[in-house]
């Protein structure tokens, strides 16, 4: 039996806490905030307050991975979703065949809050909650290499363990405390495309039903993009994804200009008029992906010390990997936690070699991504004629399904279930080419803008 400190429970420290106690290893889970999930999801949504969890009334969604996942380790959560009325989407959004595992639709606060209690019930969880981290506790194993063995509290607590598990976040301060500890740096790659989320959140008014999400939930524009996503319960949300070079970017937080811009969209007039807001519109920005590893050139630079969730691969939510990824980190840690003790260097390493097999191709192709649709939007506010954002290969997800139903269902599968494929065309179009108009041509979007 391993002893673990995971710090941090959002949803990747809440899984790894669960799936580690569950095959025998004792657990100790530190999470700053004092709260836990109150009363049932619309309390959640309106009450929960998480410090540490900026996007947490953000849009969500939780692909295919995520789901069996915890069909694998946790059905019981799944089926509190569900009872939770969580929605599952069992068709892709480029061809309609079936998902081999559906897509949950739900808010963050219903799905957190699922884990947080399936956690707190587990007997091989010691769960401390208010407990902030100051640093670690570590020691020289081989004479070079530091080993974690466990850290220190805010209030100066220590607390010892055979593996620590960083799910502290994206703003994880591991940096200081692997300093504190007198390691080398991590390395760390990212990319800042330079993108502001401003969301809003509505409920189906009366008896009146969701419309039925077909084709993809999104629609791209030379200056900015929107997006609507179902959840439980007849909520569901709408995003615009501004640039930051837009001037306008910040009206969209005035709810009737907001309102004003997405009822002139297609795709989410449908919604806004079956919907009432129940929110204001909130602004969530500083989305750079990062890949953060405990390995550089001379080897690994710490034992006994892992990085999980956010802490360790954090990639701008445009296409909702964030959880499964996290989900399958916690999974990994679980699966193999009881080698540490045998050579906590070795450990690290290995977890190295599976993470940039793993989770480093989903960095690169969500920073491609960002990067193609920043040289559009730039080139937009430059005065210059915007190029496609799918120009680049496969990873930079095409806006309309393909005509070839295989090659259709082979989109699901990358971009849905996160399967690595081979074989997929690159959907570049000429830079020249004539892109179709906006839906919502700038003018328009400026005249609205001026006229709330």
């Amino acid at each position: 039996m391993t002893h673990v400190v995971v710090v941090g429970a959002g949803i990747a420290g809440l899984s790894a806490a669960l799936m580690l106690a569950r095959r025998g290893h004792s657990v100790e889970l530190l999470e700053r905030d004092r709260s836990e999930p109150p009363g049932d999801p619309d309390t959640c949504f309106e009450q929960w307050e998480r410090r540490g969890v900026g996007h947490m009334r953000q849009t969500h969604q939780f692909l295919s991975p995520a789901t069996r996942i915890l069909n694998e380790e946790a059905p019981e959560v799944l089926d509190a979703l569900v009872d939770a009325g969580a929605a599952l989407r069992t068709v892709g959004y480029y061809a309609p065949g079936p998902l081999e595992f559906p897509i949950i639709h739900a808010r963050r606060t219903t799905f957190e809050a699922a884990l947080w209690r399936a956690v707190a019930a587990e007997p091989g969880v010691v769960f401390h909650t208010a407990t902030g981290v100051s640093g670690l506790i570590a020691a020289t194993g081989d004479g070079r290499v530091p080993i974690v063995a466990g850290v220190r509290t805010e209030t100066g607590t220590q607390l010892h363990a055979d593996l620590v598990v960083d799910a502290a976040g994206r703003r994880s301060p591991v940096g200081r405390w692997l300093a504190a500890a007198g390691t080398r740096p991590p390395v760390e790659s990212s990319f800042d495309g330079g993108f502001r989320y401003i969301t809003r959140w509505y409920r189906a008014a009366g008896d009146a039903r969701l419309p039925v999400v077909t084709g993809i939930p999104a629609v791209f524009m030379r200056y900015g993009m929107v997006m609507v996503m179902p959840a439980d319960r007849g909520f569901f949300s709408i995003s615009f994804v501004a640039c930051r070079e837009d001037p306008l970017r910040n009206a969209l937080l005035d709810a009737r200009t907001f309102d004003a811009v997405v009822s002139r969209v297609p795709l989410t007039a449908e919604w806004l008029r079956i919907g009432e807001p129940v929110t204001r519109p909130q602004a969530f920005g500083h989305l750079s992906n990062r890949f953060r590893r405990l390995i550089d050139a001379e080897g690994p630079i710490v034992g006994g010390f892992v990085l999980v969730g956010d802490s360790c691969l954090h990639t701008n939510p445009t296409q909702a990997r964030g959880v499964s990824l996290g989900l399958a980190q916690a999974q990994r840690v679980a699966m193999t936690a009881r080698r540490v003790a045998a050579d906590p260097v070795a450990y690290v390493r290995r977890y190295d070699r599976w993470a940039v097999d793993t989770l480093a191709p989903w960095f690169e192709g969500q920073a491609e991504f960002d990067a193609a649709t920043a040289d559009h939007w730039q080139a937009f506010f430059a005065g210059m004629e915007p190029i496609s954002p799918s120009r680049r290969s496969t990873h930079v997800a095409p806006w309309s399904p393909p005509s070839d139903p295989e090659q259709a269902a082979k989109l699901d599968r990358l971009f849905a279930q996160l399967v690595p494929l081979t074989g997929l065309p690159e959907y570049q179009q000429v830079e020249t080419a004539e892109l179709p108009p906006d839906v919502l041509p700038r003018e328009e979007f400026e005249r609205l803008i001026h006229a709330a």
